[in-house]
């Protein structure tokens, strides 16, 4: 083996013949792998290697020959393709000069056109993003108009859940102007429900639809259950009074007051079952149960204060007493259904239903009077006889003087139809006690007692000064002397006898016995008294007069 290293390196230096150019070719793969197998032949096998190489070659160059004959194109192709790649090698090799030499300044200008174009790619940015995001934003710029269709067509729902949905996207993104503007939008809108639906507990509404907007305040927040509650009952009595400011009063007073009362008792029911069904029937606890009564007691209270004022003012002006009665009924009636709900006020009517009687027949008593007062007036003012004043006609001749009361007080005394003036102040007594019959309190039977006493002594003083001033007069004097005259004397006393032993007994007795089934009749006032004494003075020194 080392032997064949020595002959190899020795052939190839002989080959080269010692110079390194030469030694070079030598050394490549192909020679070296050919000298190694050169070198493995035997003798001879070398002595034959020329001759077959030389065939070899002559083989190659035959090949050779063949190939140029048969692609000849070929090559004539390969010839002017190389020849025009070499040429288009040397433009391009130009081009890319000029190219490399004009990259810097087309660097330097691209730089300066991205640096110019940038806000305009920015907002070619933004504008591409809200065209993606088109519809979504559509959406959101929506949510206000569409909380304020939903609350115009009392959608209050969904107006909650639009509302919810634009505060949830604010909080998400608390730094997008436009999220924020909407949701400022959204909660204005929202402010108008809760504005809408405060109006809608004055207006007037039924169970359903107060509890309906009351719910959905409730969901709004914007109120506690106190506060709530509270609102509620002031709206719903801004209701109630527009209901009963519509009640127009006229002179019909008993009218007015029995609409007043209706109003005022279906207005009342009404607020105070609403209430109990959407507030008490729901409270969450006993101290919420308890202050939401208090504000409660305390409309009611306001309200029966308001109903007690109107009765106050308008009663004393009722002038049937029928009328009186059936408003006594009528308000009896409402206090008793509203006692199943704690606020019976039947206490409160007896001093007001009393009072306007007393006023009522006070008055009836005083006109009568006035009426029977103005009889005189005239009498002295035409100077009228006796005889054409107090009797009629037929009775001027012989007037009765009859005293004895009749045990019944159905009919009144017959003796009274002889002297008019005394039948018809009868009569308008009789008219306002049959009238208190159908409503006479017992608590004012002693005032009305003094009443009618005070205006019977008044009607005896100026009769009692009529008789004394007519029976001293020349005149009277000088035609009582006429045979054909009636006595007019007579008339006075016969008159005066019948006024106060008959129509003044009668008349306490009818109010007294009559109209409040007393056992008897109290005596009369020390004023009425003194005037009753007053004509039996009189009368008695007339009768001794005419005696003598």
């Amino acid at each position: 083996m080392n032997d064949s290293l020595v002959v190899d390196h020795t052939l190839v230096d002989v080959l080269a013949n010692g110079e390194s150019s030469t030694r070079a070719r030598f050394t490549t793969p192909e020679v070296s792998q050919y000298l190694s197998r050169l070198t493995s032949l035997s003798l001879p096998e070398i002595l034959q290697e020329p001759t077959n190489l030389a065939s070899e070659a002559s083989q190659l160059a035959n090949s050779l020959t063949s190939l140029c004959h048969s692609e000849y194109p070929t090559f004539l192709s390969l010839r002017q393709t190389a020849s025009v790649l070499q040429s288009s090698f040397s433009s391009f090799s130009d081009s890319l000069s000029a190219l490399i030499t004009a990259v810097p300044a087309l660097e330097t200008q691209t730089r300066q056109f991205s640096d110019e174009t940038a806000n305009v790619q920015a907002a070619r940015r933004k504008a591409r993003l809200v065209l993606q995001q088109h519809d979504a934003l559509v959406d959101v710029l929506d949510i206000p108009a569409l909380i304020d269709t939903c609350v115009r067509n009392a959608y209050y729902q969904e107006a909650l859940d639009l509302s919810a949905h634009a505060a949830g996207l604010a909080r998400r993104f608390p730094d997008v102007a436009l999220v924020q503007d909407v949701a400022a939008e959204a909660e204005h809108a929202t402010r108008v429900m809760l504005a809408q639906l405060l109006a809608l507990l004055r207006d007037p509404a039924k169970l359903p639809a107060l509890f309906k907007a009351v719910s959905f305040l409730r969901k709004m927040g914007a109120l506690d259950e106190l506060e709530l509650a509270l609102t509620f009952l002031s709206s719903r009595l801004v209701n109630l009074k527009a209901n009963i400011g519509g009640v127009e009063e006229r002179v019909d007073h008993a009218r007015y007051v029995r609409r007043y009362v209706d109003v005022w008792r279906e207005g009342v029911h009404d607020v105070v079952t609403q209430y109990t069904n959407i507030f008490l029937d729901r409270a969450s606890s006993e101290e919420m149960i308890v202050e939401l009564r208090y504000l409660l007691s305390t409309l009611t209270l306001s309200m029966v204060n308001d109903l007690i004022e109107v009765l106050a003012q308008n009663l004393p002006l009722v002038e049937d007493t029928t009328s009186l009665t059936s408003i006594l009924t009528q308000l009896t009636h409402c206090s008793t259904s509203f006692a199943k709900i704690g606020l019976d006020f039947r206490s409160l009517l007896p001093p007001l239903f009393e009072e306007a009687v007393k006023e009522r027949f006070s008055q009836a008593f005083e006109t009568a009077t006035s009426k029977f007062l103005q009889t005189f007036a005239d009498a002295q003012k035409y100077s009228r006889q006796p005889s054409q004043v107090l009797v009629t006609a037929v009775a001027a001749a012989s007037p009765p003087a009859e005293t004895t009361l009749p045990e019944s007080l159905r009919l009144p005394p017959h003796v009274l139809s002889s002297y008019p003036p005394l039948a018809i102040y009868t009569n308008s007594l009789l008219s306002a006690l049959n009238s208190l019959r159908l409503l006479a309190p017992v608590a004012i039977q002693d005032e009305l007692q003094t009443s009618l006493d005070a205006c019977l002594a008044k009607s005896s003083s100026s009769f009692l000064v009529y008789a004394q001033v007519t029976s001293d007069s020349k005149l009277m004097k000088r035609r009582s002397m006429d045979e054909n005259e009636p006595d007019q004397m007579q008339i006075i006393r016969t008159s005066g006898k019948v006024f106060t032993h008959v129509l003044i007994p009668y008349s306490r007795r009818a109010l007294s016995e009559g109209v409040y089934g007393a056992l008897e009749t109290p005596p009369p006032e020390h004023t009425l008294q003194d005037v009753l004494t007053d004509w039996d003075k009189w009368l008695n020194s007339i009768d001794d007069t005419t005696s003598s």
